[in-house]
């Protein structure tokens, strides 16, 4: 999808190559790819404690399909297939946040997740999310969670040098300190525990939305009542 990323392509087959999975998302009426995104399960360990990491690699979704919750069901779905197989172990959702939509998307979605404004990653999530990335080739540096590209790769949307952003939000105004090179296409390496209080969080801002969706809906038909 070159609208909306830049990348090398010989970077890119190699990096495809080293996933696990990788999924298409086709628009139900007329077929055409809309999206897609990798996917690889990674155990996990710290001191004598074993943990499972989903990393979301590559994601790339069109506009119109992105509040659709595509990457959240799969990812679910994955979830579920690895609590049943590892009931006892925690299980975290990874990912690197290129673009400032992608970052708000996990600060908004979850309660508990790292990095954010006064919380950086703890000792065992900052083990676990080295050991992932080295798995795939990919160099961070912890001291400040960021993957630097030097533009071999990079966004052309949700660049917070090209938009109009709200730099008094509190999670905007972390993410361009966190991640300065954004420009050249430097991610920030993100992570979430896929814990109950989570999915209770998540659960609780869907039913929200959809009261408030469903509130404006009925106004709307309120107003234009009598003017029919």
């Amino acid at each position: 999808m070159p609208s909306f990323s830049s990348a090398h392509r010989h970077r890119f087959e190699a990096q495809l190559a080293k996933d696990e999975t990788v999924f298409l998302v086709r628009g139900s009426v007329t077929g055409h790819l809309v999206g897609f995104g990798t996917l690889t399960v990674n155990h996990v360990t710290w001191q004598d404690e074993k943990a499972i990491v989903i990393y979301v690699g590559w994601t790339m979704i069109s506009p119109e399909f992105r509040k659709h919750g595509i990457t959240q069901r799969l990812g679910f779905e994955t979830f579920l297939k690895q609590r049943l197989q590892h009931p006892l172990r925690n299980i975290y959702w990874m990912m690197t946040s290129s673009t400032l939509n992608s970052y708000l998307v996990l600060v908004r979605n979850f309660r508990d997740c790292y990095p954010r404004a006064g919380r950086r990653f703890p000792p065992r999530e900052s083990a676990y999310v080295e050991q992932v990335l080295e798995r795939i080739g990919s160099q961070w540096k912890p001291a400040t969670g960021v993957i630097a590209r030097g533009g071999v790769s990079f966004y052309r949307e949700g660049r917070v040098d090209k938009e109009d952003v709200n730099q008094n939000d509190p999670d905007i105004a972390f993410y361009i300190t966190a991640n300065p090179g954004q420009a050249e296409g430097d991610s920030l390496v993100c992570l979430a525990p896929l814990t109950l209080s989570n999915f209770a969080y998540i659960a609780r801002r869907q039913f929200l939305r959809g009261r408030k969706k469903s509130k404006g809906s009925g106004e709307a038909s309120a107003a234009d009542g009598p003017a029919q």
